[in-house]
């Protein structure tokens, strides 16, 4: 029970729905409508697909073994935790990650896909151990790991993607402004959700020395910073929505509005008005509402 609690079952099942509805409603349709054959075959996208859960299995597992301390102070610590046990976890996840992307690198012929694998394994490390604890940079380093879900199959299929203006100007600017929409949206989105969880937890994290944003700044001041990723958040969605980037039709725009732009000012308002853990914590659950509404999003971006 310890290990499923630790690998987060739900932010993993995000990714893999991230991941399958990029590839399979904007990706795979774009490069067959341009005569182009995708570089990963089905098993080869599911590999990667589990390579990347496993990456962020590994980080979520570290992140639990360099916070046990904290975890108890905010009393977030999970049943059954046990130090040694969730090391041996890691270094399996790690292992398996590693052999998988050897693999796939191989099979495809693409040895920097294999290259990513240890950077982004360290890059997690050292989140849980050092940056987390610094003013902003940790939020940064998770909203970068997000932007890598959807980077990853973009650099993947860089090949294909690469021969795409000589087949259509057209369909290779829908797949570059929509990825890079969703780069740019899981970055924000998450810096903002980061840092409204760190104003939560502040009094655990102040217990274990650990100088986050709101640690060093202030509890108005970081407010401040998340508000300002949030209004950035919804300027994008605004833009999006009225300059018609991918010429949205009716549904998508009437489902983009009621589903993702009001749920933003909506968790704008709560995180103004916030003062407590509590308060912080709804504002969190709303962001993170907003972040699967945003995926489901994919299903109407009409490519024809």
């Amino acid at each position: 029970m310890y290990f499923l609690k630790s690998i987060r079952p739900f932010n993993l099942f995000i990714i893999v729905i991230t991941q399958y509805l990029l590839q399979h409603a904007i990706i795979i349709p774009l490069f067959y409508a341009t005569g182009l054959t995708p570089a990963l075959n089905d098993l080869q996208f599911f590999l990667l697909v589990i390579d990347t859960i496993l990456i962020a299995a590994s980080g979520y597992v570290i992140n639990d073994i360099a916070d046990e301390e904290t975890d108890k102070l905010n009393g977030k610590l999970k049943k059954g935790f046990d130090g040694r046990k969730a090391k041996i976890w890691y270094a399996l996840l790690v292992i398996s990650s590693m052999l998988i992307a050897l693999y796939l690198a191989l099979s495809i012929d693409h040895i920097a896909l294999f290259i990513l694998n240890p950077l982004a394994i360290i890059l997690l490390y050292l989140y849980s151990r050092y940056f987390k604890k610094m003013p902003l940079i940790g939020n940064l380093v998770i909203g970068v790991f997000c932007a890598f879900v959807t980077g990853i199959l973009w650099f993947a299929e860089r090949d294909a993607y690469n021969q795409m203006p000589l087949k259509s100007e057209v369909l290779h600017e829908f797949f570059t402004i929509t990825l890079g929409a969703y780069m740019i949206f899981g970055f924000i989105i998450t810096v903002y959700r980061e840092i409204v969880k760190d104003i939560e937890d502040i009094k655990g994290d102040k217990a274990s020395n650990h100088n986050t944003l709101p640690i060093s700044w202030g509890l108005e001041k970081s407010k401040i910073v998340a508000l300002f990723y949030g209004i950035t958040l919804l300027l994008l969605q605004l833009l999006w929505l009225f300059f018609d980037p991918i010429q949205l039709n009716t549904n998508s725009q009437y489902f983009f509005v009621l589903l993702v732009i009001i749920p933003t000012i909506i968790s704008l308002i709560c995180l103004s008005r916030s003062k407590r853990s509590k308060d912080f914590w709804l504002t969190s659950q709303i962001i993170k509402g907003i972040m699967a509404t945003g995926l489901i999003y994919i299903i109407f971006i009409n490519i024809s």
